[in-house]
């Protein structure tokens, strides 16, 4: 039986495609692996951030540390400055680390090689042997020793003028910080994001202006102003979307 045209066309369109689909891939499932300097670290061993290469890495309770030889370490010897091997997955607020292996102490020491050996010391040059002296002749009777005067008497020293008390110190500041978000983390509004390499923290007094908190995205134009905490990062007193 021969079918009509129109319905064997319907029937064409009607089957479905097979292998033609796109499989959407979770930017969680992306491994990512960087090497850099820890910078701005804040956290403990159970939550913890830090900078490096310009990316924020964050782990937990579940990131394995390894020491410059391989063996397993803790959260207790990563240190601000240290040089680092990042390894985790990819995720929308940064890197997620699985291992954090510790390449290089961020004070420079190291078991360095053994010194210069030490130079010889020259031979020491035999001294001539000194000329005899001339027999000496008789002795002069002792002069008359004089008669002492008397001491003078010493001058009272000034007392010491009180020193003045020291000002107090002013809490420390931080300049504007310009730039585009490169990181974002967190819930408003306590969040933590990145501009120009400054980790920036917000908190329930932070002001925002140009847009609301939960309006801020990566590659946003922003300018932070606040104060310097103790790890480095920025407290933000007020932020500006451009």
């Amino acid at each position: 039986m021969t079918l009509p045209r129109a319905l064997l066309v319907a029937l064409l369109l009607s089957v479905p495609l097979t292998g033609c689909g796109k499989t959407e891939v979770s930017p969680s499932d992306v491994s990512a692996r960087l090497s850099g300097t820890v910078q701005n670290l804040t956290g403990t061993s159970a939550g913890f951030q830090f900078t490096t290469a310009g990316t924020l890495v964050r782990g937990g309770s579940s990131t394995l540390f390894r020491d410059p030889s391989g063996r397993a370490s803790t959260f207790a010897a990563l240190h601000e400055g240290d040089s680092v091997d990042v390894s985790g997955t990819q995720a929308p607020s940064g890197v997620s680390a699985s291992m954090i292996t510790l390449t290089a102490s961020g004070s420079g020491s190291g078991s360095g090689g053994s010194g210069p050996e030490p130079s010889p010391s020259p031979s020491p040059t035999p001294s001539p042997s000194p000329a005899p002296s001339p027999s000496p002749g008789p002795t002069p009777a002792p002069a008359p020793s004089p008669s002492p005067s008397p001491a003078p008497s010493p001058s009272p020293s000034p007392s010491p003028s009180p020193s003045p008390s020291p000002s107090p110190s002013p809490a420390p500041g931080a300049g504007p910080v310009t730039g585009s978000i490169t990181t974002i983390a967190g819930t408003c509004p306590a969040i933590a994001f990145t501009v120009g390499g400054k980790l920036v923290v917000t908190n329930p007094q932070t002001s925002f202006s140009g847009g609301q908190c939960s309006g801020l995205n990566v590659g946003d134009v922003v300018t932070a102003t606040g104060s310097t905490q103790v790890d480095g990062s920025m407290l933000a007193s007020q932020v500006t979307k451009q």
